[in-house]
């Protein structure tokens, strides 16, 4: 890339960007050293993109401090302070070096006062948009930055916490150890932010959990870690390149003790210009009948969709593919879990469908993440959660004390569109007690779809779960669903 398109011969600065929908050049500049753009700088000046006097011209308001000196920047940020540092070189006697230190000490002074963790950042936070994705924002500490409205909010974000381990190693190991324990590790890591707003606090709780993951500030997070674990492995190898060699001394710029008095600023929390609110939840409705159709639910993470009807039916989708026989009508396919009792060889299922036998009690409940299908069958108590395909089974005082269960899964010939039709392969693993069903590929550049259907018990069954049947002729009678010839006999 070359970075004289967006430089400004006339301030010696950079622009902010350029539009290439409008295009045209944004009018405002990078003017302030304590910025993540200083990074782009220094690389710019060492390709020789820009003039080295560039550097010299960008801003260096610097606030005095008791525990040092920092440079100002435009929001108060660890970002704009901290993520130069995974490549560019900070030494402690140096004006840069110095600003870092001093920055994270403020955040965590600011940290403390509030009763929070520190590590405040631009970041989600718990508000979210008529999408129903969280809002972006730039937040920071008021002392450090020259925007106004820092004090509004209180919104941490733990990949400020990582940046500051090359700054002050043992404060950011506690503070990461702090937020750990307020819930804020996930699946993939730690959450996106933290919010302390009390705007944005559901009533009773102390903090709102922005539970998403955003992939810069991973990345970030990740060259964090690798520099400190390794050495600053990153900085290192961005330092060994000649160009950048030649212009190291950029860094070396020496700490201006010699200051004039500071004008004191008062931060004033100033009221929102409009009302916000905790992220209100979705409540659990029960679907109904619209002219005659069965309501549908679809769940799902961008990538496979359970489509789930209210009769219990549905299919299951990876992408554009149908991993599940798609059904004709909603409903007419799914995964059937059927429930007998030994004694009295009375049979019915976990849904209204397939078997639709009268049930004492019956409730259907649709959720964000799941469906619950909850049904009472001769003194049985039988609940299925659908998103993650479990079920519960509560016998009460006197009712039968056998009873077994077993599933039926409506399988695709091959994870294509409905109008494919090409064979599956079906195989059980060697000392596995499920089938493996890999779709065949429609062609050699396709990646068939692999399915392997489990079950699983809380705790050991009475009887050992015997081996699935693969073969449908196995299972059904013909043209009986609602009776299975693998429930009516005796185990395969």
């Amino acid at each position: 890339m070359d970075f004289a398109l967006l430089f400004d011969m006339s301030s010696r600065l950079f622009h902010i960007g350029y539009n290439v929908t409008a295009d045209r050049i944004d009018q405002h500049h990078y003017d302030l050293l304590a910025s993540e753009a200083r990074l782009a700088s220094f690389f710019a000046i060492a390709k020789g993109d820009v003039p080295p006097e560039h550097w010299f011209f960008l801003g260096r308001p610097i606030t005095k401090k008791a525990s040092g000196l920092s440079l100002v920047s435009w929001n108060g940020s660890m970002f704009e302070y901290l993520m130069p540092n995974l490549f560019l070189r900070s030494d402690p006697a140096t004006l840069l070096g110095q600003s870092d230190r001093t920055a994270v000490d403020l955040q965590q002074a600011y940290g403390i006062r509030h009763g929070i963790p520190w590590g405040i950042s631009e970041s989600s936070f718990a508000s979210m948009g008529s999408d129903r994705v969280y809002r972006y924002h730039a937040f920071g500490v008021p002392g450090l930055g020259l925007r106004r409205g820092l004090a509004r909010d209180l919104v941490v974000a733990p990949y400020a916490t990582v940046l500051a381990l090359a700054a002050r190693t043992v404060l950011a190991v506690h503070n990461l150890r702090d937020l750990a324990g307020l819930g804020m590790l996930g699946r993939y890591g730690f959450y996106e932010a933290i919010d302390f707003t009390p705007e944005r606090v559901p009533e009773g709780e102390r903090f709102a959990v922005v539970r998403s993951y955003m992939a810069h500030h991973h990345g970030m997070s990740m060259a964090a870690l690798g520099n400190a674990l390794c050495g600053d492995m990153f900085v290192r190898w961005f330092h060994g390149d000649p160009h950048i060699r030649t212009i190291d001394l950029l860094l070396n710029e020496r700490i201006p003790w010699e200051l004039p008095p500071e004008i004191s600023r008062i931060e004033l929390r100033e009221l929102q210009p409009v009302a916000e609110g905790a992220i209100p939840r979705l409540q659990p409705w029960n679907p109904g009948s619209i002219g005659g159709s069965t309501m549908l639910h679809a769940i799902g993470n961008g990538r496979l969709t359970s489509r789930l009807a209210a009769n219990g039916g549905g299919g299951l989708y990876w992408q554009r593919y149908a991993l599940t026989r798609p059904d004709r009508i909603p409903g007419d396919a799914g995964l059937w879990i059927y429930v007998r009792d030994r004694e009295t060889g009375a049979l019915w299922s976990a849904t209204p469908e397939p078997v639709r036998a009268p049930a004492t009690e019956a409730r259907i409940l649709f959720q964000a993440h799941q469906v619950e299908y909850h049904r009472r069958d001769h003194d049985i108590a039988l609940t299925m959660l659908s998103a993650s395909r479990t079920g519960t089974i509560w016998r009460s005082a006197g009712s039968p004390s056998s009873t077994r269960a077993t599933g039926r899964e409506h399988s695709t010939s091959r994870a294509m569109p409905r109008s494919c039709s090409r064979r599956r392969s079906t195989r059980a693993p060697p000392g596995v007690q499920q089938a493996l069903r890999r779709q065949r590929a429609a062609s050699g550049c396709e990646r068939p779809a692999v399915h392997a259907p489990t079950t699983r018990c809380g705790r050991p069954p009475a009887r050992t779960a015997s081996p699935g049947d693969r073969r449908r002729q196995g299972f059904h009678a013909a043209g009986r669903r609602n009776r299975p010839r693998g429930l009516l006999g005796a185990p395969r």
